[in-house]
């Protein structure tokens, strides 16, 4: 759990970019889901990517359910409002989710996603009747056939994918199973395949 943190997080710091819009919401579930973690560094480093991709998509952030995100603070806080030692490590987690969501009370509600490309461009991971996943990236305009030849390459090279294909200015990729297309992991090493 700490290494896809970790390779989030790189990402994360990296500059605004179209793949990493597009995965946005699946990789912001598997950091929100990380807030529960056991381990403190988790926690912390889930908290302070969040932190990061708010800074650098803060509307596409706010739009996200961020209900682990208000739990896990309302847990902390309800722990230092007791009177019992705060551990520092809970100390910055509570700082951290407080940056996040401190003006997530004025983002709109979060829509339920589904299966289907929204017109928000919102990242795609669905399945076909055989149990197989599928992850839906796009690229910048005019991506050149080397680049394309050179993305192509990476990506079928990642375990479990089955197939990639350039439709116009998307990419999608087939994977062996509907979990793996979901996979924050994954979705982390797709990311660095395709930049």
């Amino acid at each position: 759990a700490l290494n896809v943190v970790r390779q989030i997080q790189a990402l994360a710091e990296g500059p605004r970019s179209p793949e990493m819009l597009e995965c946005l919401g699946q990789v912001s579930s598997a950091l929100l889901f990380f807030l529960d973690h056991p381990d403190s560094r988790v926690r912390q480093g889930s908290a302070r990517t969040m932190v990061k991709l708010n800074q650098n998509y803060h509307e596409e952030v706010h739009k996200l359910d961020l209900g682990r995100a208000r739990s896990a603070l309302k847990r902390l806080e309800a722990a230092a409002a007791d009177g019992t030692a705060e551990a520092d490590d809970d100390r910055e987690l509570r700082l951290l989710l407080q940056e996040l969501l401190a003006d997530a009370s004025h983002a709109p509600q979060p829509v339920a996603k589904h299966a289907e490309p929204s017109a928000g461009g919102e990242p795609v991971a669905s399945g076909h009747a055989d149990g197989r996943g599928e992850v839906i990236l796009k690229t910048a305009e005019g991506t050149d056939g080397k680049v394309k030849a050179t993305m192509l390459e990476k990506v079928v090279a990642l375990p479990g994918v089955v197939s990639m294909t350039f439709e116009g200015d998307l990419i999608i990729v087939n994977t062996r199973t509907r979990a793996l297309a979901n996979d924050a992991s994954f979705l982390a090493d797709l990311l660095v395949s395709v930049k």
